[in-house]
């Protein structure tokens, strides 16, 4: 702010910016919780549908809250003109971001198929340790079995 606009950085505008980070992030979560639930095979299917899906819920959440925050530089404070660089820097960034850099992330190193998916990962370790048991279980001979275990 202080550097692109000559105003210093105070105390209000330091929690602004602290309220934008949420911000910030909310459109890469968005787009990367459309990919992630894509049923699509490949990275490129599944950004194609991401920005398909979200993208444009995304940008048009992007352009109100622009557009409302234009409004801001009409008032007399300081203060609100100030949120209104603030916000309006924050989501311009943010929505290039996660439009243009983190879709071209995914399309080249976003997983595929069951890659990354929490469920298959803890039902993989389930059955690993399943296994597990019932190869220590098949190891003990019948004779040192109890009756529940025979």
């Amino acid at each position: 702010v202080q550097l692109l606009m000559s105003y210093p950085l105070g105390v209000a505008e330091s929690i602004a910016t602290v309220i934008l980070i949420g911000f910030s992030m909310d459109y890469c979560l968005h787009l990367a919780g459309a990919y992630i639930a894509s049923k699509k095979a490949t990275r490129q299917e599944r950004t194609r549908e991401s920005l398909t899906e979200m993208g444009v819920s995304v940008t048009a959440g992007a352009l109100t809250t622009v557009f409302s925050a234009v409004f801001l530089f009409g008032t007399v404070l300081t203060f609100f003109q100030k949120f209104a660089f603030i916000i309006i820097f924050t989501i311009g960034g943010s929505w290039l971001w996660s439009t243009v850099f983190f879709s071209s992330f995914c399309m080249v190193f976003g997983p595929e198929g069951d890659f990354g998916e929490w469920l298959y990962i803890l039902g993989q370790r389930k059955a690993e340790e399943n296994g597990k048991e019932a190869a220590e279980v098949a190891e003990i001979p019948d004779a040192e079995r109890g009756p529940a275990e025979a």
